[in-house]
């Protein structure tokens, strides 16, 4: 589909000099601006799954695409079981979690950044403007297909990582000053609390 085809060609890069990966342990270079591209998601174990595919396994990753320019970022990942939530929470349930992380360096300005999970066929665009001197944090929450609970009183059908994912979302690009290493705060720390922030203000289960 359209969908597959446009996957396939951004995995193809163009170009190698729009961005680097880079140690958090640095402050940001002069003249040039900071950015982590993150997502945390859920899928089936191996052994939940329909066929054959990459969910569940290291294999499944995620790619990023920024003006050309791109990468496959592997997950780490860890069974998780979380019952908090009952079938409302659409993350309920065994499954295996990824946490996928991009420590990039590239220069200020506008940027068309183009991230996909290629196994599940979704993809988002987004263009950001990234300021010199700043440490950018762009969170991707993922949209969780639905399925029908409680067909007898004709309940609405509920979102669930059982049923794949089948989007992102990412409305807001999180910016903080530049990580100054004399500081008291460590970068993961600052990291952290802007993913928290944005998971807070931002993750609306579709």
């Amino acid at each position: 589909g359209c969908a597959a085809n446009r996957i396939a060609a951004s995995s193809v890069g163009i170009r190698d000099d729009v961005f680097r990966e880079v140690s958090l342990k640095d402050p940001v270079p002069a003249g040039q601006a900071d950015l982590i591209v993150m997502a945390s998601v859920k899928t089936r174990r191996p052994d939940y799954q329909w066929a054959k595919t990459s969910r569940g396994t290291p294999d499944y990753t995620l790619l990023l695409n920024i003006d050309g320019q791109a990468i496959q970022v592997k997950g780490d990942l860890k069974e998780e079981k979380t019952a908090s939530g009952g079938s409302w929470n659409p993350e309920a349930g065994e499954g295996i979690r990824y946490s996928f992380k991009a420590n990039l360096c590239l220069n200020p300005g506008l940027h068309r950044v183009f991230v996909a999970l290629p196994e599940d066929g979704v993809y988002i665009e987004k263009e950001i403007t990234l300021t010199a001197g700043t440490y950018n944090v762009l969170n991707l929450i993922p949209i969780y297909g639905r399925r029908k609970i409680g067909r007898l009183l004709g309940l609405e059908a509920v979102s669930s990582f059982y049923e794949g994912i089948r989007g992102f979302n990412a409305s807001k690009l999180w910016v903080l000053p530049s990580y100054n290493p004399s500081a008291s705060h460590e970068p993961s720390q600052v990291a952290l609390f802007a993913s928290s922030i944005l998971l807070d203000y931002n993750r609306e289960w579709k």
